[in-house]
């Protein structure tokens, strides 16, 4: 399975950005600031893009993946914040009106009854 370089490399700087936006609503979690600690120890990327990224909480994305069996997928990602909540789930479902839904049918192995 690929996922296209340019939406990885869009995708990468996102979740760095809403990380800073994490940090700067939680600067007391020592969790969180370990975290951000650990990954800037381990990774001259994260590092660089630590200082280039904007502050911004990540509202999804689309994204093209290839699969070799049924080819391209295009999902759409949402998120969705719970109300009083830091809880935050990204879900991802296929592009409406297009084949997208049918290719992931396929690769989970869901079938429509009979008569559906």
């Amino acid at each position: 399975m690929r996922v296209d370089p340019v939406e990885e490399e869009v995708f990468r700087d996102a979740i760095v950005g809403d990380l800073r936006v994490a940090l700067v609503e939680h600067p007391d979690d020592p969790e969180l600031v370990d975290l951000v600690g650990a990954l800037r120890e381990a990774s001259p990327e994260f590092v660089e893009r630590w200082g280039a990224a904007r502050p911004a909480r990540y509202r999804g994305m689309r994204k093209r993946v290839e699969h070799p069996e049924v080819g391209t997928v295009v999902l759409d990602g949402d998120v969705v914040q719970f109300p009083g909540s830091d809880v935050r789930l990204v879900v991802y479902s296929p592009v409406a009106g297009g084949r997208d839904a049918e290719r992931l049918s396929r690769l989970t192995g869901a079938v429509d009854a009979p008569g559906e």
